[in-house]
């Protein structure tokens, strides 16, 4: 089962192991979005980061959330519009990342 969660508290303190005293690897920011790979005991959680950086943080500054990923931002584009006699048929699939290939096929 796979687990999300947001930061809730700025600077929330990545150690190298489940411990107060461990080494801080980084600082999280409030409301960044983490993937909870494991709960340990009632007070630490491994995660990873979007960004890719893993590591441990206190479970008292993370929101848990259902078992789904974080939403992707809708687009904010204005949907297109028809001149009279064409035909526009569109709908939105999903979301692309930075970096993806994208192929349009007519």
């Amino acid at each position: 089962m796979i687990e999300y969660g947001t930061v809730t508290g700025d600077g929330l303190r990545l150690h190298d192991k489940p411990e107060f005293r461990a080494r801080v690897d980084g600082l999280l920011s409030k409301g960044e979005e983490i993937e909870i790979l494991e709960r340990i005991g009632r007070d630490w959680l491994r995660i990873v980061t979007k960004a890719g950086r893993r590591g441990f943080v206190a479970r008292e500054f993370v929101r848990i959330k259902a078992n789904l990923p974080p939403e992707p931002p809708l687009p904010t584009q204005p949907a297109p519009t028809a001149t009279p006699g064409q035909v526009l048929a569109w709908c939105i699939v999903g979301a692309l990342v930075v970096g993806a290939i994208l192929f349009v096929i007519q």
